[in-house]
C-alpha cells in the first residue's frame, strides 16, 4: 500500500470511528427523550412513505426537521444527532468535489516528510540540539567554521523563527559534510512545529518522481498530480543534495518548472548543494542558476567534513 492510500485508509477509519460514536451517543439520548424518540420514528415513517411512493414531501420532511431542531434546541442538545468531524469542510472525507481537502494535503505531506532515513534525519534534527562547538575555531587556510556558522545559526533561527514574513528562500551550498542538512532539518521541524506544511526530498528523489510521472500509466495519474501540487504548493519546499541527480533535459526542465512556479506564487524552498556558486553556473542553464540564486539568500558553509571525525 502507497503513502496515499495508507493515509486515506486512515482518514476512512477515522470518520467510521465518529460516525459510529455520534450513532451510539444519539441512541442514549433517544433513550432518555421518548418525545425526541417519536419524532425521529415520525421521520423513519416519512422516508419509508418516500421509498414506498417514489413521491418526496419537502414541506412535511422539513417541518418534522424544524420539529425536531426545536426540541433538541429546548433540551440544550443543538447537534447532538451529528457527527463531530475534526474537518469541517470535507467531514473528514479527505475530498471536496472530488478535490483533495486541505486537511487531507497536510497529513500526506507530513507522511512524505516522515518517509524514509532522509526524512527522519530531518524530522530529529532542532535549534535546541545544535552544537556549534563541533566546528573547528580555525582552519588551516585561516577561516573559521565555527564563526561562520554562528552567523548561519542565528540567520536560520530568525528565519524559521519570521517563516511567514520572509520573502527570501534560501539557498545552502559548500563542502559535504559542513552542516547544511541539519540546518536545514531544524528551520523544518521549527517552521513545522509552528504549523506550516513542510516536504523534504532529496535531488534524486525529486527526479525519480519526475521520471515516473513522465512514463507511469494514467491510472497513476490523480495520485502523481496530487504529489505535483504538493510539490508546487506546500509552504516549504526542501530539496537536499542537488547536484548529485542524473543530469539531462528532462530533469532540468522539471527543476525549472518548480523553482519558478513557487517563486511566481510566494512559495519558498530551501536547496542543498556540494556545489559552488560556479559549479552550479556551469552544471544549470542561465534560466534554473538565476530563479534559484536570484530568489534566494545565498549562504556558504565553509570547513572539513564533520563526517570524516567521527
Amino acid at each position: 500500500m502507497d503513502i496515499r492510500n495508507q493515509v486515506e485508509s486512515l482518514f476512512n477509519v477515522k470518520r467510521q470511528k465518529k460516525l459510529t460514536q455520534a450513532g451510539e451517543n444519539y441512541r442514549k439520548i433517544l433513550q432518555a427523550n421518548p418525545d425526541l424518540q417519536a419524532i425521529e420514528d415520525e421521520m423513519l415513517e416519512a422516508s419509508q412513505e418516500v421509498a414506498l411512493t417514489g413521491v418526496y414531501d419537502e414541506e412535511k420532511m422539513d417541518a418534522i426537521s424544524a420539529k425536531k431542531d426545536k426540541l433538541l434546541k429546548k433540551l440544550g442538545l443543538q447537534g447532538a444527532d451529528k457527527p463531530k468531524f475534526d474537518c469541517n469542510i470535507c467531514e473528514d472525507r479527505g475530498y471536496v468535489d472530488g478535490k483533495v481537502c486541505q486537511c487531507l494535503k497536510k497529513e500526506l505531506i507530513n507522511a512524505y516528510f516522515n518517509l524514509g532515513e532522509n526524512g527522519g534525519i530531518i524530522k530529529d534534527n532542532n535549534f535546541a540540539n545544535f552544537d556549534i562547538e563541533i566546528f573547528d575555531d580555525q582552519a588551516k587556510d585561516g577561516s573559521s567554521p565555527r564563526a561562520n556558522m554562528e552567523k548561519i545559526y542565528e540567520l536560520s533561527r530568525k528565519y524559521a523563527a519570521n517563516f511567514e514574513n520572509e520573502e527570501d528562500s534560501l539557498f545552502f551550498y559548500g563542502p559535504s559534510g559542513t552542516g547544511k542538512t541539519y540546518l536545514t532539518g531544524c528551520i523544518a521541524s521549527e517552521v513545522r512545529d509552528r504549523g506550516f506544511t513542510v516536504l523534504y526530498l532529496t535531488a534524486i528523489e525529486l527526479m525519480n518522481f519526475c521520471r515516473d510521472r513522465q512514463f507511469n500509466s494514467a491510472d497513476n495519474k490523480d495520485y502523481m498530480d496530487q504529489k505535483d501540487q504538493m510539490i508546487k504548493t506546500c509552504d516549504l519546499l526542501i530539496i537536499d543534495d542537488l547536484g548529485t541527480e542524473q543530469a539531462n533535459n528532462m530533469n532540468a526542465g522539471y527543476l525549472y518548472d518548480i523553482i519558478n512556479y513557487r517563486t511566481s506564487v510566494g512559495k519558498k524552498f530551501i536547496i542543498n548543494s556540494n556545489l559552488s556558486l560556479m559549479d552550479l553556473s556551469k552544471r544549470y542553464a542561465d534560466r534554473i542558476f538565476s530563479r534559484i540564486t536570484g530568489n534566494s539568500k545565498n549562504i556558504e558553509f565553509i570547513g572539513s567534513n564533520l563526517r570524516m571525525k567521527r
